[in-house]
Protein backbone atom coordinates (compact mmCIF):
# COMPACT_ATOMS: atom_id res chain seq x y z
CA UNK A 1 0.00 0.00 0.00
CA UNK A 2 1.26 3.46 -0.92
CA UNK A 3 0.07 5.61 1.94
CA UNK A 4 0.42 8.87 -0.02
CA UNK A 5 -2.21 7.66 -2.54
CA UNK A 6 -4.74 6.39 0.00
CA UNK A 7 -7.77 8.14 1.50
CA UNK A 8 -7.70 8.44 5.27
CA UNK A 9 -9.84 9.81 8.08
CA UNK A 10 -9.11 11.18 11.53
CA UNK A 11 -10.01 9.04 14.54
CA UNK A 12 -10.09 10.87 17.88
CA UNK A 13 -8.89 8.80 20.82
CA UNK A 14 -10.21 10.63 23.90
CA UNK A 15 -12.88 8.60 25.73
CA UNK A 16 -15.57 11.23 26.25
CA UNK A 17 -18.72 10.63 28.27
CA UNK A 18 -20.71 10.46 25.03
CA UNK A 19 -18.44 7.69 23.76
CA UNK A 20 -18.78 5.71 26.99
CA UNK A 21 -22.59 5.94 26.91
CA UNK A 22 -22.77 4.36 23.44
CA UNK A 23 -23.40 0.63 23.32
CA UNK A 24 -20.73 -1.62 21.90
CA UNK A 25 -22.92 -2.11 18.82
CA UNK A 26 -23.07 1.67 18.31
CA UNK A 27 -19.29 2.02 18.74
CA UNK A 28 -18.62 -0.78 16.27
CA UNK A 29 -21.01 0.71 13.72
CA UNK A 30 -19.47 4.17 14.12
CA UNK A 31 -15.89 2.97 13.66
CA UNK A 32 -16.79 1.06 10.50
CA UNK A 33 -18.94 3.91 9.17
CA UNK A 34 -16.02 6.35 9.46
CA UNK A 35 -14.23 4.31 6.76
CA UNK A 36 -17.18 4.26 4.34
CA UNK A 37 -18.90 7.66 4.45
CA UNK A 38 -18.08 10.32 1.85
CA UNK A 39 -16.36 13.67 2.47
CA UNK A 40 -19.60 15.07 3.91
CA UNK A 41 -19.95 12.12 6.29
CA UNK A 42 -22.97 10.68 4.44
CA UNK A 43 -24.07 7.34 2.93
CA UNK A 44 -27.12 7.10 0.66
CA UNK A 45 -29.13 4.05 1.86
CA UNK A 46 -31.47 4.06 -1.17
CA UNK A 47 -34.00 1.20 -1.25
CA UNK A 48 -31.86 -1.13 0.85
CA UNK A 49 -32.02 0.94 4.05
CA UNK A 50 -30.11 -0.32 7.07
CA UNK A 51 -29.69 -3.75 5.48
CA UNK A 52 -27.66 -2.11 2.72
CA UNK A 53 -25.66 -0.21 5.33
CA UNK A 54 -24.86 -3.50 7.06
CA UNK A 55 -23.62 -4.96 3.78
CA UNK A 56 -21.51 -1.85 3.13
CA UNK A 57 -19.96 -2.02 6.61
CA UNK A 58 -19.59 -5.81 6.43
CA UNK A 59 -21.44 -6.21 9.76
CA UNK A 60 -24.47 -8.28 10.81
CA UNK A 61 -27.79 -6.46 10.09
CA UNK A 62 -29.05 -6.88 13.66
CA UNK A 63 -25.85 -5.32 15.01
CA UNK A 64 -26.18 -2.31 12.71
CA UNK A 65 -29.88 -1.87 13.52
CA UNK A 66 -29.16 -1.91 17.26
CA UNK A 67 -26.15 0.39 16.86
CA UNK A 68 -28.12 2.97 14.88
CA UNK A 69 -31.66 2.72 16.34
CA UNK A 70 -31.05 1.50 19.90
CA UNK A 71 -31.77 3.55 23.03
CA UNK A 72 -28.07 4.34 23.32
CA UNK A 73 -27.46 4.13 19.60
CA UNK A 74 -25.99 6.66 17.17
CA UNK A 75 -29.22 8.48 16.33
CA UNK A 76 -30.53 8.58 19.91
CA UNK A 77 -27.22 10.07 21.14
CA UNK A 78 -27.03 12.63 18.31
CA UNK A 79 -23.90 11.09 16.77
CA UNK A 80 -25.77 10.47 13.50
CA UNK A 81 -29.09 11.36 11.86
CA UNK A 82 -31.13 10.59 8.76
CA UNK A 83 -32.10 12.89 5.91
CA UNK A 84 -35.31 11.92 4.12
CA UNK A 85 -36.99 14.09 1.46
CA UNK A 86 -34.88 17.07 2.46
CA UNK A 87 -35.83 16.85 6.13
CA UNK A 88 -33.58 15.91 9.04
CA UNK A 89 -34.75 12.96 11.12
CA UNK A 90 -33.22 12.83 14.59
CA UNK A 91 -35.65 10.38 16.21
CA UNK A 92 -36.34 6.89 14.91
CA UNK A 93 -37.98 3.81 16.32
CA UNK A 94 -37.02 0.19 15.79
CA UNK A 95 -39.53 -0.13 12.95
CA UNK A 96 -37.68 2.38 10.73
CA UNK A 97 -35.88 0.50 7.97
CA UNK A 98 -33.91 3.51 6.73
CA UNK A 99 -35.12 3.13 3.13
CA UNK A 100 -34.86 6.12 0.80
CA UNK A 101 -32.85 7.98 3.42
CA UNK A 102 -29.31 9.29 3.77
CA UNK A 103 -27.31 8.21 6.82
CA UNK A 104 -25.18 11.16 8.03
CA UNK A 105 -22.53 11.33 10.77
CA UNK A 106 -22.99 14.60 12.65
CA UNK A 107 -20.00 16.97 12.84
CA UNK A 108 -17.98 14.70 10.53
CA UNK A 109 -16.77 17.50 8.22
CA UNK A 110 -15.82 19.76 11.14
CA UNK A 111 -13.94 16.97 12.89
CA UNK A 112 -11.99 16.02 9.78
CA UNK A 113 -11.04 19.58 8.83
CA UNK A 114 -10.03 20.70 12.34
CA UNK A 115 -6.38 21.68 12.78
CA UNK A 116 -4.34 20.85 15.84
CA UNK A 117 -3.71 23.71 18.27
CA UNK A 118 -0.20 24.95 19.03
CA UNK A 119 -0.27 23.10 22.35
CA UNK A 120 -1.26 19.83 20.65
CA UNK A 121 1.42 20.20 17.97
CA UNK A 122 4.08 20.82 20.63
CA UNK A 123 2.97 17.74 22.57
CA UNK A 124 3.04 15.63 19.40
CA UNK A 125 6.54 16.86 18.62
CA UNK A 126 7.74 15.88 22.11
CA UNK A 127 6.17 12.45 21.77
CA UNK A 128 7.82 11.87 18.39
CA UNK A 129 11.22 12.87 19.77
CA UNK A 130 10.87 10.42 22.67
CA UNK A 131 9.74 7.55 20.44
CA UNK A 132 12.09 8.05 17.46
CA UNK A 133 15.37 6.93 19.17
CA UNK A 134 13.79 3.57 20.06
CA UNK A 135 11.52 2.81 17.13
CA UNK A 136 12.63 5.12 14.32
CA UNK A 137 10.48 7.80 12.68
CA UNK A 138 6.75 7.57 13.38
CA UNK A 139 5.58 10.14 10.83
CA UNK A 140 5.58 10.31 7.00
CA UNK A 141 8.99 11.99 7.25
CA UNK A 142 10.50 8.48 7.36
CA UNK A 143 11.97 8.07 3.89
CA UNK A 144 11.26 4.32 3.63
CA UNK A 145 7.80 3.34 4.81
CA UNK A 146 7.43 0.06 2.94
CA UNK A 147 8.24 -1.65 -0.32
CA UNK A 148 11.90 -0.61 -0.45
CA UNK A 149 15.18 -2.44 -0.16
CA UNK A 150 16.77 0.52 1.60
CA UNK A 151 17.12 -0.11 5.34
CA UNK A 152 14.85 1.98 7.53
CA UNK A 153 16.17 4.69 9.84
CA UNK A 154 15.69 2.49 12.93
CA UNK A 155 17.70 -0.33 11.26
CA UNK A 156 20.48 2.12 10.47
CA UNK A 157 20.52 3.35 14.08
CA UNK A 158 20.78 -0.21 15.39
CA UNK A 159 23.56 -1.11 12.94
CA UNK A 160 25.52 2.03 13.85
CA UNK A 161 25.15 1.18 17.54
CA UNK A 162 26.41 -2.36 16.88
CA UNK A 163 29.43 -1.08 14.97
CA UNK A 164 30.24 1.32 17.82
CA UNK A 165 30.15 -1.47 20.37
CA UNK A 166 32.55 -3.57 18.26
CA UNK A 167 35.22 -0.86 18.06
CA UNK A 168 37.97 -1.36 20.67
CA UNK A 169 38.23 1.34 23.30
CA UNK A 170 41.62 2.55 22.05
CA UNK A 171 40.18 3.26 18.58
CA UNK A 172 37.47 5.63 19.80
CA UNK A 173 38.01 9.22 18.74
CA UNK A 174 38.74 11.91 21.30
CA UNK A 175 35.62 13.59 22.75
CA UNK A 176 34.43 16.71 21.03
CA UNK A 177 33.94 19.96 22.97
CA UNK A 178 30.79 19.73 25.07
CA UNK A 179 30.46 15.92 24.63
CA UNK A 180 29.68 13.75 27.68
CA UNK A 181 32.30 11.02 28.22
CA UNK A 182 32.34 8.19 30.77
CA UNK A 183 35.40 7.77 32.99
CA UNK A 184 36.49 4.27 34.03
CA UNK A 185 34.83 2.25 31.24
CA UNK A 186 34.22 -1.35 32.26
CA UNK A 187 33.99 -0.54 36.00
CA UNK A 188 30.23 -0.45 36.15
CA UNK A 189 28.24 2.74 36.00
CA UNK A 190 30.76 5.53 35.86
CA UNK A 191 29.90 9.21 36.34
CA UNK A 192 29.58 11.34 33.24
CA UNK A 193 32.05 14.19 32.93
CA UNK A 194 31.55 17.01 30.48
CA UNK A 195 34.55 17.76 28.29
CA UNK A 196 35.84 21.30 28.45
CA UNK A 197 34.33 23.56 25.84
CA UNK A 198 36.52 25.24 23.28
CA UNK A 199 36.81 29.00 23.81
CA UNK A 200 34.50 31.10 21.67
CA UNK A 201 35.65 34.03 19.61
CA UNK A 202 34.80 37.51 20.88
CA UNK A 203 31.40 38.50 19.68
CA UNK A 204 28.60 40.75 20.82
CA UNK A 205 31.03 43.17 22.53
CA UNK A 206 29.79 46.61 23.56
CA UNK A 207 32.07 49.61 23.20
CA UNK A 208 34.53 49.41 26.15
CA UNK A 209 34.77 52.43 28.39
CA UNK A 210 37.81 54.54 27.54
CA UNK A 211 38.32 52.81 24.19
CA UNK A 212 40.46 54.62 21.60
CA UNK A 213 41.29 53.60 18.05
CA UNK A 214 44.70 52.19 17.33
CA UNK A 215 47.49 54.35 15.93
CA UNK A 216 47.27 52.44 12.66
CA UNK A 217 43.59 53.34 12.33
CA UNK A 218 44.23 57.00 13.11
CA UNK A 219 47.06 57.13 10.56
CA UNK A 220 44.92 55.43 7.91
CA UNK A 221 42.08 57.89 8.39
CA UNK A 222 44.43 60.84 8.15
CA UNK A 223 45.77 59.39 4.93
CA UNK A 224 42.20 59.20 3.59
CA UNK A 225 41.72 62.93 4.23
CA UNK A 226 40.45 63.50 7.79
CA UNK A 227 42.40 66.22 9.60
CA UNK A 228 41.90 64.87 13.13
CA UNK A 229 40.11 61.51 13.49
CA UNK A 230 40.32 61.60 17.29
CA UNK A 231 38.16 64.75 17.33
CA UNK A 232 35.23 62.59 16.22
CA UNK A 233 35.64 60.20 19.17
CA UNK A 234 33.19 61.96 21.60
CA UNK A 235 30.33 61.85 19.10
CA UNK A 236 31.23 58.25 18.20
CA UNK A 237 31.12 57.26 21.89
CA UNK A 238 27.82 59.02 22.62
CA UNK A 239 26.11 57.43 19.64
CA UNK A 240 27.13 53.81 20.30
CA UNK A 241 26.74 53.89 24.08
CA UNK A 242 23.14 55.00 23.58
CA UNK A 243 22.32 52.06 21.26
CA UNK A 244 20.19 49.40 23.04
CA UNK A 245 20.75 45.64 23.14
CA UNK A 246 22.48 43.79 20.32
CA UNK A 247 22.36 46.90 18.13
CA UNK A 248 25.11 48.44 20.28
CA UNK A 249 27.47 45.45 20.01
CA UNK A 250 30.16 44.58 17.49
CA UNK A 251 32.30 41.54 16.74
CA UNK A 252 35.06 42.20 19.26
CA UNK A 253 37.63 44.99 19.27
CA UNK A 254 38.38 44.48 15.57
CA UNK A 255 34.73 45.18 14.87
CA UNK A 256 34.90 48.47 16.76
CA UNK A 257 38.04 49.47 14.83
CA UNK A 258 36.20 48.87 11.56
CA UNK A 259 33.13 50.73 12.82
CA UNK A 260 35.24 53.75 13.74
CA UNK A 261 36.88 53.78 10.29
CA UNK A 262 33.46 53.74 8.63
CA UNK A 263 32.35 56.56 10.96
CA UNK A 264 35.30 58.73 9.85
CA UNK A 265 34.74 57.92 6.17
CA UNK A 266 31.14 59.07 6.48
CA UNK A 267 32.32 62.34 8.04
CA UNK A 268 34.67 62.82 5.09
CA UNK A 269 31.84 62.12 2.64
CA UNK A 270 29.45 64.52 4.42
CA UNK A 271 31.93 67.40 4.29
CA UNK A 272 31.40 70.07 1.58
CA UNK A 273 32.73 68.79 -1.73
CA UNK A 274 32.22 65.17 -0.78
CA UNK A 275 35.86 64.43 -0.05
CA UNK A 276 39.33 65.78 0.46
CA UNK A 277 41.20 66.85 3.60
CA UNK A 278 39.48 68.79 6.37
CA UNK A 279 40.47 71.23 9.05
CA UNK A 280 38.59 72.31 12.19
CA UNK A 281 36.72 75.60 12.08
CA UNK A 282 35.66 77.70 15.08
CA UNK A 283 33.25 75.71 17.27
CA UNK A 284 34.81 72.35 16.36
CA UNK A 285 33.03 72.11 13.01
CA UNK A 286 35.04 70.52 10.19
CA UNK A 287 35.34 72.42 6.91
CA UNK A 288 36.59 71.19 3.57
CA UNK A 289 40.12 72.05 2.44
CA UNK A 290 40.48 72.14 -1.37
CA UNK A 291 42.64 69.54 -3.01
CA UNK A 292 45.51 70.85 -5.20
CA UNK A 293 43.56 70.18 -8.38
CA UNK A 294 40.60 72.09 -6.90
CA UNK A 295 42.59 75.14 -5.75
CA UNK A 296 41.87 77.18 -8.90
CA UNK A 297 38.11 77.07 -8.19
CA UNK A 298 38.69 78.87 -4.87
CA UNK A 299 41.09 81.52 -6.27
CA UNK A 300 39.13 84.73 -6.93
CA UNK A 301 42.03 87.06 -7.74
CA UNK A 302 41.90 89.20 -10.93
CA UNK A 303 44.61 87.05 -12.52
CA UNK A 304 42.65 83.89 -11.86
CA UNK A 305 39.44 85.46 -13.17
CA UNK A 306 41.19 86.57 -16.40
CA UNK A 307 42.63 83.09 -16.84
CA UNK A 308 39.24 81.45 -16.46
CA UNK A 309 37.63 83.99 -18.79
CA UNK A 310 40.23 83.35 -21.50
CA UNK A 311 39.72 79.60 -21.08
CA UNK A 312 35.95 79.97 -21.59
CA UNK A 313 36.48 82.06 -24.73
CA UNK A 314 38.81 79.44 -26.21
CA UNK A 315 36.22 76.72 -25.56
CA UNK A 316 33.47 78.81 -27.12
CA UNK A 317 35.59 79.56 -30.18
CA UNK A 318 36.27 75.87 -30.65
CA UNK A 319 32.57 75.13 -30.69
Amino acid sequence: MIFEDERWVKLYTRDTMGWRILTWQARTTLLHALRKVDRAGAVDLCEDGFDGLAVLLDLPPELVAEGVLGERGLIARGVAFLERNGETVTKCDASDTGRNAVFVLANFAAAQSARASGKQRAQKHREEKSVTPRYGAVTPRDETVTGSNTPSRSDQNRSEQTRTEEIPEREHAAPKPGQLVALGAGLGEAPLVKAEKAPKADRGLRLPEGWTPSEATVAAMKAEGHHSPLSALPGFFDYWVAQPGARGTKAGLRGWEATFRNWIRREIARAPGGGGPQRPAPGGRLIQVPLPEQADRFDFSEEANDRRRAERERRNAGM
